[in-house]
């Protein structure tokens, strides 16, 4: 590794000690809302529906167990058609 090299993942690992600690504790208020479109109507409404479901049931699990930190994640879905 050169010094340029060795110089800037020292940097890099020192703002990342600082940065994630602020980032999660900033994450601790509110919900995380993910949005997904899919076809809930027409010839592949089938397909949208399962999407939905699967997506819904991992983010269920997630919020059992605590959330991500902390926080609740809601599925927000849009009809694409």
């Amino acid at each position: 590794m050169n010094r340029r090299g060795f110089i800037g993942s020292v940097l890099s690992t020192g703002l990342a000690s600082v940065v994630l600690p602020r980032t999660a504790a900033r994450a601790q208020a509110g919900e995380i809302r993910i949005g997904m479109s899919a076809a809930f109507r027409g010839a592949a409404a089938g397909l949208g529906s399962e999407l939905y479901r699967g997506a819904q049931a991992y983010y269920s699990e997630i919020n059992a167990r605590g959330g991500l930190f902390g926080r609740q994640i809601t599925v927000v879905a849009l009809d694409d058609g």
